[in-house]
């Protein structure tokens, strides 16, 4: 009855109500990430329901469905995606196959671009939680095992890439310095 009455299936066990859908972002392998109005979590929608999905909003495709916010309209200009593993605990080769440009080099900022969106999402999701002693060292900590495992550490200051990084993300809305913890209470 649900499925007849503006709800759609999006998983083999769930169903989302299209009325509340905010956003569809791009994943990998043909899934979309819905967020929704009201609603902190984000889900995905697999990729063997997003033909009933196109048909039932009538779009041709779900990698822009309206509204379109100013945060999704970055998220997608800085090529920033959901990545369902850890960016941290990705191997050389998954972090090469997805952080690097056309010539096969790393491209760091994207690298921390995407693996502040992911922490972003998972501490509003409640899978996470916001840095302690609201501190920018520690997602530099979080993420340097990844920049070393694509022997980028030398040459580079990407402690100040991460900083400017987050500062860009904050500026476009994606994220903010309080939902990390970043900030006083005074500030």
């Amino acid at each position: 009855m649900l499925l007849k009455n503006g709800f759609i299936q999006i998983q083999r066990s769930a169903i989302a109500n299209v009325q509340k859908l905010r956003t569809v972002s791009p994943l990998t392998k043909g899934d979309y990430l819905l967020t929704f109005t009201g609603q902190a979590a984000a889900i995905e929608l697999n990729s063997a329901y997003t033909a009933e999905a196109r048909k039932r909003l009538e779009v041709k495709t779900l990698d822009h469905v309206e509204p379109f916010d100013r945060p999704t309209y970055w998220l997608m200009k800085e090529n920033i995606k959901y990545y369902q593993k850890l960016i941290y605990l990705m191997t050389k080769e998954e972090l090469l196959k997805n952080f690097s440009d056309s010539t096969g080099n790393p491209v760091i900022s994207l690298l921390i671009a995407n693996f502040l969106y992911q922490f972003a999402l998972k501490i509003r999701a409640g899978e996470s939680e916001p840095l302690e002693g609201g501190n920018v060292r520690s997602l530099w900590y979080m993420i340097k095992p990844a920049i070393s495992k694509l022997g980028a550490l030398e040459g580079s200051d990407h402690y100040k890439t991460l900083s400017e990084v987050m500062a860009r993300l904050v500026t476009h809305k994606i994220v903010t310095y309080k939902e990390y913890g970043l900030t006083e209470e005074e500030n």
